[in-house]
């Protein structure tokens, strides 16, 4: 039964699995590569950052809709008031009992 050890690599940095046994590489992951080569650890504060920032936006924007929301539903209400107003041809609904 073999028994293996995962490493990092003292020369460039990658994953390596390791024979416990006798101390061979079985084999040697390739490191993730960055485009800007820049390590991983500040690329992805980075993109934290960023998607905080959109967060915090989208919760700003979200939090002024409900600040105006009372305003606006108060406007449409009374603009469908004045055009039922304006209609006169208002009657009342059917129920259940004029049907028979």
């Amino acid at each position: 039964m073999k028994k293996s050890v995962y490493a990092k690599c003292p020369v460039c940095g990658s994953m390596i699995e390791v024979n416990a046994e006798n101390g061979s590489v079985i084999r040697h992951f390739k490191p993730k590569e960055n485009k800007d080569g820049e390590d991983s650890l500040s690329t992805a504060l980075k993109e934290l950052k960023t998607r905080e920032t959109k967060l915090e936006e989208a919760f700003s924007k979200g939090k002024d809709t409900e600040k105006n929301k009372p305003d606006r539903l108060e406007k449409i209400f009374n603009e469908e008031k004045e055009k039922a107003r304006k209609e006169k041809d208002i009657k009342p609904g059917l129920r259940e009992i004029d049907l028979d």
